[in-house]
């Protein structure tokens, strides 16, 4: 008796998709994912039942456009990786919230409480550390490369594990 209930699939997202539209992968069996730099938004829980999901990469974008990404104000969404136990992330360009300041949930946004043991790797795309953006996340040590010009209020809120940045 065979069961593929937990087999582990393949994704891969060719360089012309823009979007990546809600629930679209959710309860895929999949260990990493590779977001071209061609996408610009990122939806509301995408990655819903999504437990095998450890590394995400973020590819640049061609043009240097930042990727949107976010999740909706009326209570019904969970957070872009909320089942996901990520343990790398690999940021190569720059991410903006679709939401405003006032409509945050910090628990809601990517990459708060998630372990990310394996590491965090940002490139040169990335210009600015977004509000809460590892907010109550496990990383141990950060290398913040020279293209980051800011660092938005609470970027590291609650990281009681972050040991290390470099600049």
């Amino acid at each position: 008796s065979t069961s593929f209930d937990d087999a582990v699939v393949t994704v891969t997202l060719g360089e012309n998709v823009k979007t990546i539209s809600d629930y679209m992968f959710t309860g895929v069996k999949m260990e990493s994912l590779t977001i071209p730099g061609s996408v610009t938004t990122i939806g509301n829980d995408v990655f819903n039942g999504c437990d095998k999901l450890t590394s995400i990469t973020f590819e640049p974008s061609p043009t240097g456009e930042a990727l949107t990404i976010g999740y909706n104000t009326d209570g019904t969404d969970e957070g872009l990786f909320v089942d996901c136990p990520l343990q790398t992330v690999n940021l190569n360009r720059q991410l903006k919230y679709a939401m405003t300041d006032d409509d945050f949930d910090e628990d809601l946004l990517p990459f708060a409480g998630k372990s990310l043991g394996n590491g965090v790797t940002l490139g040169e795309q990335v210009h600015t550390l977004l509000p809460y953006m590892f907010y109550k996340s496990g990383i141990t040590s950060l290398k913040i490369p020279a293209t980051v010009k800011e660092i938005k209020d609470n970027a590291f809120y609650e990281c009681t594990t972050l040991a290390s940045v470099r600049f």
